[in-house]
């Protein structure tokens, strides 16, 4: 009888250490990776808008990857487009609250909506700075396909 309680007592430990090892991981995943992992990948244009005008013709053979570094690469189908997105860049999260606004390396701050496996749509102004922006100034509004 004796042996018998033992062994129960034993059982009864060890089954607790089990089941109290086995915690499952709570921690929240940081927002900011999410949207740095689910940018990271090739993105093509379904269509783009200048304020609210739709410019997609012009932009048939964009680009644009993004990469787990917080890179960009984009093919850009003329030199106008270059000034709309560089060729190459990275980007910021300026708002640690907000991840979903990003703020690209030459200043333009993007809004990040829609961002799932398959689509993204892109929101971002850009300001008259001078002749070389002239006509493209506006709300830009990209959205993208994988």
């Amino acid at each position: 009888m004796k042996n018998t309680k033992i062994l129960f007592a034993t059982i009864l430990v060890l089954s607790f250490a089990a089941i109290t090892s086995c915690k499952e991981d709570t921690t929240a995943p940081d927002p900011k990776q999410q949207v740095i992992d689910a940018l990271s990948k090739a993105w093509t244009v379904n269509s783009v808008t200048l304020d609210n005008q739709d410019v997609s013709a012009d932009w048939n053979s964009f680009t644009l990857t993004f990469d787990n570094t917080q890179a960009y690469i984009t093919t850009s189908p003329s030199y106008k487009s270059t000034l709309i997105w560089p060729l190459t860049g990275s980007y910021t999260f300026p708002n640690i609250e907000n991840p979903r606004v990003i703020l690209r390396n030459d200043g333009v701050l993007i809004f990040v909506s829609n961002l799932t496996d398959n689509s993204l749509q892109l929101i971002f102004s850009i300001t008259n700075t001078g002749g070389r922006t002239e006509g493209l100034t506006g709300e830009w509004i990209f959205d993208m396909g994988s």
